[in-house]
């Protein structure tokens, strides 16, 4: 192979290794979603600990903890959602609703 051709392989492997390092500690952080159940979800609502909610129809309930940590409940029933929007309202919960 030519000196020049392996040179050449050497660069663009150090730059491409270079941006991948990049991409590894500089990349977008992503958080976990904190995971809970229906109770402590019930609960934490009654605690004053939940900053704002989503409930989505059919779906589940996504939302943000005064800890600033995220969560996501899958609930796909539209009875139990309902009961839940009133728990939030009773206990001041910000939420909305999203088809």
């Amino acid at each position: 192979m030519n000196s020049t051709v392996r040179q050449i392989i050497f660069w663009v492997l150090i730059i491409g290794g270079a941006f991948l390092l990049y991409q590894v500690f500089n990349g977008k952080t992503t958080t976990k979603d904190a995971k809970i159940n229906y109770p402590q979800l019930l609960q934490k609502a009654q605690d004053k600990q939940i900053r704002n909610a989503t409930i989505e129809e059919g779906r589940g309930v996504r939302g943000e903890l005064t800890d600033g940590q995220t969560f996501n409940i899958d609930l796909t029933n539209e009875f139990i959602q309902a009961e839940l929007a009133k728990k939030f309202n009773e206990n001041g919960v910000d939420f909305s609703f999203k088809s």
